[in-house]
């Protein structure tokens, strides 16, 4: 029966009235005994715990000693255990010494195996990140696969073009695509960049002319066509600066591929002038009286409420309705930096009193609007506030509630501002115009 024990050496006792303790293995008849290195009396001794009393001094740091040394004589029959060995007096104190070295060189062993840990994990990863960026290359390329390729057919394909730009459409989605990548994309004569917002207007004349002719030919894209065209959208109450840009667009294109591919309307094609004029309209905007006529005026819902502050924050930003949603996001020592949705522009404003005001005073949360509604509820906010300022819209007379819209915000900040001598190249900035003129 092999049984562990700490024990009095009572045989030992000295001229204090102290017994050495010492750690007692018993396996059939044969004993391995030895002594802890500390003595102690009958009294502080407690044989049935086989520890010393509280009442000793030094009672935590001997009872630490006895177990530590008792889970070294575990470990080391174990170890012989293993061995298949007996545990002999003799073999136990080998043992013993092997397990103290091993405890001994175990911190430098666990810092090892940390250190070895530590690069397998690092190592592993990079070989994750790297492979995560393979799978985003490869969805990359089946999300322009289906892009390119999965949306339907394009309009004015010509046989001769494979390989090249198919079709209105077809450039304005590979131009997509190629910003996506951060790939220069190039307009269709020259070498400046082509912006998202001129991509869009591509788009929009590839959707106009599948529904004019759909069948529509590369061919057949020469200056009586474009005149047709004209008419179309003419005869669709399409407004004129809209018509101009759309056969710029087509005009372009036209005589690219006319050019490119020696059609025989090259020549006509690039004397062309779609010769469509229209109106340049006066600026539009609110006045200080009015501007403080639509903030005092109080509103019977939440909603017009809602509106009405939307309104102000474009007067005292500038920013679009769809960027002013995301000014309390995009604040930044009180100014205002964010990238325009409408055109991509960066543009960092100034924060103007009125408006930190208003955003603390609604806790910086701001409604969502589209620009249809929001046109038609500010009208009614603006018939609440009584603003009956004769404007001039379509050949006639009409009052200012009835025809203001979001835009007045933005237009109302750029009046104020060329007011106050702003700079017109600093509110170029401001508003994220391309030229002073917009201004």
């Amino acid at each position: 029966m092999s049984k562990i024990s700490i024990v009095l050496r009572r045989g030992k006792m000295n001229q204090r009235g102290e017994c050495p303790v010492a750690i007692k293995h018993t396996h059939k008849g044969s004993d391995y005994l030895k002594s802890l290195g500390f003595s102690l009396t009958e009294k502080e001794w407690n044989e049935k715990r086989e520890q010393v009393r509280d009442s000793h001094p030094l009672a935590s740091e001997h009872n630490e000693t006895i177990s530590s040394r008792r889970r070294e004589l575990e470990q080391a029959l174990r170890r012989i255990a293993d061995q298949q060995q007996q545990p002999t007096a003799a073999a136990l104190e080998q043992a013993v010494v092997e397990v103290r070295e091993i405890a001994k060189n175990l911190p430098t062993l666990l810092e090892k195996l940390d250190v070895a840990r530590g690069n397998r994990l690092e190592k592993m990863e990079v070989e994750l990140q790297e492979l995560l960026q393979k799978v985003e290359a490869k969805r990359a390329q089946i999300r322009r696969w289906h892009r390119l390729h999965g949306s339907g057919r394009s309009l004015l394909v010509s046989k001769e073009m494979d390989g090249y730009i198919l079709s209105i459409g077809g450039y304005a989605k590979r131009a997509a695509l190629m910003a996506e990548e951060g790939t220069p994309v190039q307009r269709l004569p020259g070498t400046e960049v082509l912006k998202p917002a001129t991509a869009r207007i591509y788009e929009t004349v590839h959707r106009l002319l599948g529904v004019w002719r759909p069948g529509l030919q590369i061919g057949d894209c020469n200056v009586a066509v474009i005149d047709e065209f004209k008419a179309w959208l003419q005869s669709r109450h399409v407004k004129p600066s809209s018509i101009k840009s759309y056969l710029l667009k087509f005009t372009k294109f036209a005589r690219w591929s006319a050019k490119n591919y020696e059609l025989d309307h090259a020549d006509e094609l690039k004397e062309y002038r779609h010769g469509v004029k229209f109106r340049i309209r006066r600026p539009t905007f609110l006045t200080p009286v009015e501007l403080e006529q639509l903030c005092n005026v109080q509103l019977p819902t939440r909603t017009l409420e809602d509106v009405r502050d939307m309104m102000v924050l474009m007067v005292f930003t500038g920013l679009r309705i769809s960027d002013a949603k995301l000014a309390h996001r995009a604040i930044i020592n009180d100014e205002i930096v964010l990238t325009t949705q409408k055109t991509g522009t960066d543009v960092t404003i100034p924060l103007a009193p009125a408006a930190k005001q208003l955003l603390k005073r609604r806790n910086y949360q701001l409604p969502t609007f589209t620009y249809s509604y929001f046109s038609r509820e500010i009208k009614e906010v603006a018939k609440l506030a009584k603003l009956e300022r004769p404007i001039l819209k379509d050949g006639k007379y009409r009052p200012l509630h009835e025809v203001i819209s979001a835009h007045w915000g933005r237009r109302t900040f750029a009046s104020f501002a060329l007011e106050a001598k702003v700079n017109p190249a600093v509110l170029k900035e401001w508003l994220g115009h391309s030229r002073m003129d917009q201004c």
